[in-house]
């Protein structure tokens, strides 16, 4: 089995969820280990003892330095997945992260995962209830990911090419 740790990457809790502070590169040689890692804390943080669970997922761009289309792959399929699983996922990146902040909103991630400027305030921030009829709690700036090989399709039409 290949070994998937990754330098850098920490894990911790706090007010019920799991942060994941990824490490200052994220890119395709360390993707493998930082994707276990985040399918590990979604499943621990919807795995709750009969009916209760935790706040959800936050992942920390706290220390990227490098983002390459690795990481925005990644945030697309944790999306997927936390939706698959009803989990809250949400992001967090400090103003002096603008080079992250800005792949995630050319791509449309940010109106997928909530942003925060901090972890105290992804933390603080309630989740949403669940509608009913709907397994995974929604606010009305996030809608359902549509994934094709990791990246988001656009939820507008493109105009057909001039032939």
């Amino acid at each position: 089995m290949k070994d998937t740790a990754v330098p850098g990457l920490s894990t911790e809790t706090r007010r019920g969820f799991i942060v994941l502070g990824l490490p200052a590169q994220i890119s395709w040689q360390n993707y493998a280990g930082i994707r276990e890692e985040v399918s590990r804390a979604l499943s621990l943080a919807c795995a709750g003892a009969r009916g209760t669970r935790r706040g959800g997922v936050v992942v920390d761009f706290g220390d990227a330095v490098l983002l390459d289309a690795a990481g925005l792959v990644l945030m697309a399929r944790a999306e997927t997945r936390a939706q698959l699983l009803g989990c809250p996922l949400r992001a967090v990146v400090p103003a002096l992260s603008a080079h992250v902040r800005r792949a995630l909103h050319l791509t449309g991630l940010d109106r997928l995962v909530p942003v925060f400027a901090d972890v105290a305030s992804a933390t603080a921030a309630p989740v949403p209830e669940a509608a009913p009829g709907r397994s995974t709690p929604r606010t009305s700036s996030t809608r359902s990911a549509r994934c094709t090989r990791g990246t988001p399709v656009s939820p507008r039409r493109r105009p057909p090419r001039p032939s």
